[in-house]
């Protein structure tokens, strides 16, 4: 066990209700948070949401955007209650991509993901003991990993949406969230 996970990835099931895509592409989305390891995405925060700048240059903001909608309420619940924060990329081909090079994920963040995909994509996390995991990551499934661990993912379709619900680490919050 590595950062209190047992598995670097683990599939914890699937989503089969094709209303939270129509709710998805009716959402406003933009490009606020500029991550130079994915350009090309469109996003939107719930809860907590980070501007995933420098920790130790004193150059980090952590806001509360708004409250999560009850279709995504309903998901957090089920997969992830102690998460406080969502992040939900849309990737619509020329346009835009949720295609994302190797990284970790920030630190205002505890380690654990839990990623609602629907689409198509390729994940790879590099665990410590296995070496390179690669998943191919199919529509509706719901995945946990370590986010800690350095990952990438690569979009294989024309359009894309993944939510990924992530836990604030207690230094990080300025605001009680219920």
């Amino acid at each position: 066990m590595k950062n209190g996970i047992e598995e670097p990835l683990k599939v914890l099931g699937k989503i089969d209700n094709f209303t939270i895509i129509r709710k998805m592409r009716e959402v406003k989305y933009d490009r606020t948070v500029r991550s130079s390891y994915a350009p090309m995405r469109l996003e939107k925060w719930y809860g907590y949401a980070s501007n995933l700048q420098s920790i130790k240059e004193g150059r980090v903001e952590v806001t509360w955007t708004e409250n999560f909608p009850d279709w995504m309420e309903e998901i957090r619940v089920k997969f992830f209650p102690e998460s406080n924060s969502a992040l939900l990329c849309k990737g619509a081909r020329p346009e835009s991509d949720t295609s994302i090079d190797w990284h970790r994920d920030h630190g205002t963040f505890e380690n654990r993901v839990v990623m609602v995909n629907f689409g198509y994509a390729v994940l790879y996390v590099q665990d410590y003991d296995k070496g390179t995991i690669v998943h191919t990551v199919k529509d509706g499934e719901v995945i946990d990993f370590d986010s800690k661990l350095l990952h990438k993912s690569s979009q294989s379709c024309d359009e894309r949406f993944i939510i990924t619900f992530r836990k604030l680490k207690t230094e990080f919050s300025k605001h009680k969230l219920f």
